[in-house]
């Protein structure tokens, strides 16, 4: 089994206490429990805090209604960065398609 939680209690030692983190659990009468991980090979640890920086920056872009932050997390993004010069169409026409779900960038 697995389960998602918070990082609080350092179950990934190499990454950040505030972020979400999937670990692998046990189950028991009491529930799940996650297990500890330890430290990830830092090449792994390395691509999940990028990944934690899109997603901590996408964040703050739809609490602020900042164009300009999700423009930054497209680039900061290991997807997106090889085509840079093209986030900004890609951010405009996804604003475009969702426009419904997102006023606040319009």
């Amino acid at each position: 089994a697995a389960m998602n939680v918070l990082n609080t209690e350092g179950y990934i030692e190499n990454l950040d206490r505030d972020t979400a983190v999937e670990l692998p659990a046990v189950v028991g009468a009491a529930g799940p429990r996650p297990e500890r991980v330890g430290r990830l090979p830092e090449g792994f640890a390395a691509l999940i805090r990028q990944q934690q920086a899109v997603q901590r920056l996408l964040v703050r872009a739809y609490a602020e209604g900042s164009r300009k932050l999700l423009l930054q997390a497209l680039l900061v993004d290991p997807v997106c960065a090889e085509r840079a010069r093209d986030a900004e169409a890609m951010l405009d026409h996804m604003l475009e398609i969702q426009a419904g779900f997102l006023p606040e960038f319009h």
